[in-house]
């Protein structure tokens, strides 16, 4: 059996790091939910170990596209108050 060997606590990176509280909130609340992605991934790792159904992985799939759709508002969040915002882990986007 592989084993599920990814990043699953990320921070704030230096060069979005903000003096602005309202930055640094969205930010934070973005890097949590990165960390709520990775749980997702990590989920969806062990369901296709356990060989689950079609059904059940198309819908954890689904799951994990409409997880980065709302990591990408977050990140226009960010933005909208002048903010940079901390980037989706490339990797989000692959199969695990």
């Amino acid at each position: 059996m592989a084993e599920f060997n990814e990043q699953v606590v990320f921070e704030i990176p230096k060069d979005c790091i903000s003096n602005d509280p309202l930055v640094t909130e969205r930010n934070t609340k973005l890097v949590k939910f990165y960390e709520e992605i990775a749980q997702n991934r990590y989920q969806r790792y062990h369901l296709i170990e356990a060989g689950a159904g079609k059904k059940k992985l198309t819908k954890s799939w689904e799951n994990l596209q409409t997880k980065l759709k709302t990591a990408r508002t977050y990140q226009q969040d960010v933005r909208q108050v002048g903010g940079k915002a901390v980037p989706i882990p490339a990797h989000f986007t692959d199969e695990v």
